[in-house]
C-alpha cells in the first residue's frame, strides 16, 4: 500500500467524490475492491462519491475513511480531507439556509438563581418519586429464587439429595411445603430424602407480602 503523502493531486477537482472516482477508473478499482482493501464499508464509499453528506458517519470516522483511500490510490490524505472539510461546510450552509426562519426575534433565555433553584428542586422531586416507586415495586415483586442443586431431571442411587440455593434474605424457603433455614445473606441448604421412582421437589420461596417464587425439580431414584 502506498504511503498517504504519494501520488499527484488530480488536475480541478471539485468534489472529493470527484477526485476518488478519477483515481478508481485510473487504477482500474471498484468500489468493492477498494471497499475491501481499506476495511471501508462499500456504502459509505457510494455515498462519498455521490455527495450524500447527510447520510455520512460522523467527520472522524470519514477522514478516517479518506486517509485509508488515499493510501490505497495514491492521493495525498490531507488534499482529500480538506476537499471533505469544504464539501460538508458547504452542505450545512445549504442545509440551514433551507430552514424558514420564523420572522420572529428569538427570545433570551436567562438563568437565573431563582430557575435554578426551581430546576433543582425539580429534579429531587422526580429522583425522589423514582427512588420510592424502585422500594415499592421490589416489595411487592415476588421474590428471586436460584435454585443451584439439584439440577432438573437427574437420575441418581443416592438415598438423599441436596438442595441449596439463594433468595431474599428476608424471604422463607419451603421445600415440599417444609420450611428450611434461611441465612443472613439469603442461602439455604438442605437435605432432600428420596423414594424409589419418581421424585418431585418443590422448592418455594415466599416473602413477607405472600409473594412467591416456585421452582420444581425432578429427580429419579434408581
Amino acid at each position: 500500500m502506498k504511503s498517504n503523502n504519494e501520488g499527484k493531486i488530480p488536475e480541478r477537482p471539485e468534489t472529493v467524490g470527484a477526485v476518488l472516482k478519477e483515481a478508481r477508473a485510473k487504477k482500474k478499482i471498484s468500489l468493492e475492491e477498494l471497499a475491501v482493501a481499506t476495511s471501508v464499508p462499500t456504502r459509505d464509499l457510494e455515498r462519498l462519491e455521490s455527495g450524500d453528506y447527510a447520510r455520512l458517519p460522523a467527520d472522524i470516522y470519514v477522514e478516517s475513511f479518506l486517509e485509508r483511500c488515499a493510501g490505497e490510490l495514491g492521493i495525498q490524505g490531507g488534499y482529500l480531507i480538506n476537499l471533505y472539510r469544504q464539501g460538508a461546510a458547504d452542505f450545512k450552509s445549504k442545509k440551514e439556509a433551507r430552514v424558514p426562519s420564523a420572522g420572529l426575534k428569538s427570545k433570551k433565555f436567562i438563568v437565573t438563581p431563582r430557575l435554578l433553584v426551581a430546576l433543582a428542586s425539580a429534579v429531587g422531586v422526580v429522583l425522589l418519586v423514582l427512588y420510592f416507586w424502585y422500594q415499592l415495586s421490589n416489595l411487592l415483586a415476588a421474590p428471586f429464587l436460584v435454585v443451584e442443586s439439584p439440577a432438573n431431571d437427574i437420575i441418581t442411587n443416592e438415598e438423599t439429595i441436596g438442595i441449596s440455593g439463594q433468595t431474599k434474605k428476608d424471604s422463607h424457603i419451603f421445600i415440599n411445603d417444609r420450611e428450611v433455614e434461611v441465612n443472613a445473606a439469603g442461602f439455604f441448604d438442605d437435605e432432600f430424602h428420596l423414594e424409589a421412582g419418581v421424585n418431585t421437589v418443590e422448592i418455594k420461596s415466599v416473602n413477607r407480602f405472600g409473594k412467591q417464587t416456585i421452582s420444581i425439580r425432578k429427580i429419579i431414584k434408581n
